[in-house]
């Protein structure tokens, strides 16, 4: 999977409202004992639960250099990726 970031919960700002879980697109976050947690290998980092809580207890984070992918130089060089990868 393409990411470059992903979604980080403050436990300590976490009102377990629920906002986030029903926004997240992919099932990555669940609100468990009155906080939110995310499954990291299911975020895409889209930062749809970063928008929908009233407590700005979600951040995006950057994932370590190591992880991060680097955009396409162009529009052909995306589509070569593309169909190398089918």
């Amino acid at each position: 999977m393409v990411r470059n970031y992903g979604a980080v919960v403050s436990a300590e700002a976490c009102t377990g409202c629920g906002a986030c879980e029903e926004r997240c697109q992919v099932g990555a976050i669940a609100v468990e004992d009155d906080s939110a947690k995310v499954a990291a290998e299911r975020c895409i980092g889209c930062g749809l639960c970063v928008t929908g809580c009233a407590d700005d207890a979600v951040v995006l984070r950057r994932l370590p250099e190591a992880l991060v992918t680097a955009p396409p130089a162009d529009l052909q060089a995306w589509g070569d990726e593309r169909l190398r990868n089918r």
